[in-house]
Protein backbone atom coordinates (compact mmCIF):
# COMPACT_ATOMS: atom_id res chain seq x y z
CA UNK A 1 0.00 0.00 0.00
CA UNK A 2 1.15 3.40 -0.50
CA UNK A 3 0.97 4.42 2.94
CA UNK A 4 2.88 2.30 4.11
CA UNK A 5 5.58 2.90 1.60
CA UNK A 6 5.25 6.67 2.57
CA UNK A 7 5.74 6.03 6.32
CA UNK A 8 2.16 6.68 7.17
CA UNK A 9 0.69 3.23 7.96
CA UNK A 10 0.23 3.39 11.31
CA UNK A 11 -2.76 1.13 13.53
CA UNK A 12 -5.39 4.13 13.06
CA UNK A 13 -5.12 4.13 9.09
CA UNK A 14 -5.32 -0.12 9.57
CA UNK A 15 -8.54 0.85 11.96
CA UNK A 16 -10.10 2.81 9.00
CA UNK A 17 -8.98 1.12 6.31
CA UNK A 18 -10.92 -2.20 8.15
CA UNK A 19 -14.34 0.45 8.62
CA UNK A 20 -14.62 1.75 5.05
CA UNK A 21 -13.86 -1.91 4.15
CA UNK A 22 -17.19 -2.94 6.41
CA UNK A 23 -18.74 -0.77 5.35
CA UNK A 24 -18.40 -1.16 1.44
CA UNK A 25 -19.09 -5.04 1.99
CA UNK A 26 -22.48 -4.52 3.43
CA UNK A 27 -23.65 -1.73 1.26
CA UNK A 28 -22.53 -4.23 -1.59
CA UNK A 29 -24.23 -7.05 0.51
CA UNK A 30 -27.86 -4.62 0.94
CA UNK A 31 -27.75 -3.90 -2.56
CA UNK A 32 -27.69 -7.55 -3.47
CA UNK A 33 -30.66 -8.45 -0.96
CA UNK A 34 -32.47 -5.74 -2.04
CA UNK A 35 -32.55 -6.63 -6.23
CA UNK A 36 -33.07 -10.39 -5.20
CA UNK A 37 -36.06 -9.54 -2.88
CA UNK A 38 -37.29 -7.04 -5.94
CA UNK A 39 -36.99 -9.72 -9.02
CA UNK A 40 -36.28 -13.00 -8.25
CA UNK A 41 -38.95 -13.09 -5.26
CA UNK A 42 -41.93 -11.12 -7.36
CA UNK A 43 -41.02 -14.01 -10.20
CA UNK A 44 -40.76 -17.04 -7.90
CA UNK A 45 -44.54 -15.57 -6.98
CA UNK A 46 -45.54 -15.12 -10.46
CA UNK A 47 -44.52 -18.64 -11.27
CA UNK A 48 -46.48 -20.25 -7.95
CA UNK A 49 -49.74 -18.17 -8.92
CA UNK A 50 -49.46 -19.53 -12.71
CA UNK A 51 -48.18 -22.86 -12.30
CA UNK A 52 -51.88 -24.39 -10.55
CA UNK A 53 -53.66 -22.53 -13.57
CA UNK A 54 -51.55 -24.37 -16.12
CA UNK A 55 -51.71 -27.77 -14.61
CA UNK A 56 -55.62 -27.57 -13.73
Amino acid sequence: MWLRRAGRFTPETGVVAVAVAVVLVTVLVMAAFVLFTRTIVPAACTLATALPKWAA
